[in-house]
């Protein structure tokens, strides 16, 4: 039984990592109003552009993925609040320019988007559990 135990810890620590690791291609896009019938790739592409100096078509190349993350409609985007987008790049290089620029883009600002890291579940609630410790440690 204690063999049976190591062996399923070993193995979800496994799937966490490869999870983790899968998800550092990702951004999520937080803010971007719901339209009927939206295009959402060119759509995201479109904001892409604006926030880095790249072509459209290296862009569409780049990107690999984009989609609204969760149902629509339901409790969490009952109060008319946006889903996010999670965009899935090819290249780590530019989803990392991307992440960086994307702090001072004036799109950004116009638009009241933000990008954030896409973590899992468990890697969200361990953040939100330290983050009050991080705080304390950088008031002392």
């Amino acid at each position: 039984m204690e063999d049976l135990k190591t062996e399923n810890n070993s193995l979800r620590y496994s799937c966490e990592e490869q999870a983790r690791y899968k998800r550092r291609w990702n951004l999520r896009m937080i803010g971007l109003p719901e339209k009927e019938g939206e295009d959402m790739r060119e759509v995201v592409i479109g904001i892409l552009t604006r926030v880095v100096p790249m072509s459209v078509d290296r862009l569409r190349e780049t990107v690999d993925t984009v989609h609204r993350v969760g149902r629509k409609g339901n409790a969490a985007t009952s109060n008319n609040t946006p889903r996010s987008i999670i965009i899935q790049f090819r290249m780590r290089t530019v989803r990392d320019d991307v992440w960086k620029r994307s702090r001072d883009a004036r799109v950004c600002t116009e638009m009241h988007l933000h990008f954030r890291e896409d973590f899992s579940k468990e890697d969200r609630e361990a953040r939100t559990k330290l983050w009050p410790i991080v705080q304390e440690a950088r008031k002392k």
